[in-house]
């Protein structure tokens, strides 16, 4: 299991690397400058709770090629996507949004909605009814506190923070679901692991709490 845990952090750092590589040639073109020893840490340990969480480290599945072939290419693959005009625009609670963007925003949760679905009826599959409960009973109440994170921020209820749900924390809170071994889960969890390492290299790991003044 050491090894295992040596090689997933390994191929998180270089889908870092890569993504930095990337950003010498402006895609995307709104990348950071290096330097920050936050994003390591973040990418460290977050990623090491990805990959115990999900069982990756355990089961090993991250070694196929099938699934580094898709990890590699999801992170050039979100920059281009990132670049679109309709998604440059960031999820922030007291921001206005276009209509445009607003239908862009339900597509994007509808795909979450829907992946999240299909992994709740895998589980229930594969694991015992007691497991599946302890699976889903605190990722649901994870997101349930990011949920009202994001709307006590909303609706500025005595609430002095602005909540950013910056990709790499989304793509990471939502690669956790996928711990049970199926080729399109294994396929979901190295498109959500790309999003989150593409984030944390391209636009370090800024809090998704932000002070403000209301």
């Amino acid at each position: 299991m050491l090894f295992n845990t040596a090689l997933w952090s390994g191929v998180l750092l270089l889908g870092y690397v890569a993504t930095r590589a990337f950003c010498l040639v402006v895609l995307p073109g709104d990348c950071k400058q290096p330097g920050n020893f936050l994003s390591l840490a973040a990418l460290a340990i977050l990623g090491l709770l990805q990959g115990y969480l999900t069982r990756v480290i355990l089961d090993g599945r991250f070694r196929k090629l099938s699934w580094l072939g898709i990890f590699f290419l999801a992170i050039p693959a979100f920059s281009l996507i990132s670049e679109l005009p309709l998604l440059e625009m960031s999820i922030v609670s007291d921001s206005d949004v276009s209509e445009d963007y607003a239908l862009a925003l339900i597509l994007i949760f509808s795909g979450i909605l829907i992946s999240i679905l299909f992994h709740v009826w895998l589980t229930f599959k594969v694991l015992s009814f007691r497991d599946f409960l302890k699976f889903w009973l605190w990722r649901w109440f994870g997101g349930l506190c990011v949920v009202g994170l994001y709307l006590a921020a909303h609706w500025r209820v005595g609430w002095h923070y602005t909540v950013h749900l910056h990709h790499y924390f989304l793509a990471w809170a939502i690669s956790l679901v996928a711990a049970v071994k199926n080729s399109v889960s294994d396929a979901y969890l190295a498109i959500t692991c790309a999003i989150f390492v593409q984030g944390l290299a391209a636009y370090s790991a800024d809090p998704i709490l932000i002070p403000g003044n209301f």
